[in-house]
């Protein structure tokens, strides 16, 4: 069962519904049980990310950070889901799949917010495998006092498979 102490959370809804959470929404498969249910991205006192299959509970774990993670934001066409941690990290996952496809490094301590770009507008023409739309920047806040935004269009272009992402 999901805790109490469950600190952000972030709904991605099959079919490209609107999700339930604040700040996240789209659409999210779980890699091979099949299109359009619905998925809950949670972020714990850990440096570990559930990703919830709302339909039976099954839980897969987004492994990767080396410290706790502080925040969560999931796309607006629910294609990728990004995690900032105190490792000084943020990282992008693909919720079809529970991989890591890419890493912003940068910052110089904890990573406490993360958002993405063009939930509103300007996104990319590219989009996702079920056709969402997908933003073509993100942004990420520190405790070193720096805010960056990262380009991910190198991302989106290439597919993926564990991309070191610039910043602008």
């Amino acid at each position: 069962s999901v805790s109490v102490e469950q600190r952000f959370s972030h709904v991605l809804s099959g079919g490209g519904a609107p999700g339930g959470a604040p700040g996240g929404s789209g659409s999210g498969s779980s890699g091979g049980r099949g299109g359009g249910e619905m998925q809950l991205a949670v972020g714990t006192n850990s440096e570990q990310v559930r990703l919830f299959d709302l339909a039976d509970m099954g839980c897969r774990l987004l492994l990767g950070h080396a410290d706790i993670v502080l925040a969560l934001d999931a796309s607006a066409g629910g294609g990728l889901i990004a995690s900032a941690s105190k490792d000084a990290t943020v990282r992008l996952w693909d919720p079809a799949t529970a991989e890591c496809v890419g890493r912003c490094v940068g910052h110089m301590d904890a990573v406490g917010a993360v958002g993405f770009g063009g939930k509103t507008g300007g996104r990319l023409a590219a989009g996702a495998a079920d056709g969402a739309p997908l933003p073509a920047t993100l942004l990420s806040a520190s405790k070193d006092k720096t805010l960056k935004r990262w380009d991910l269009s190198p991302l989106l272009a290439g597919g993926g498979g564990g991309k070191t992402l610039k910043r602008w």
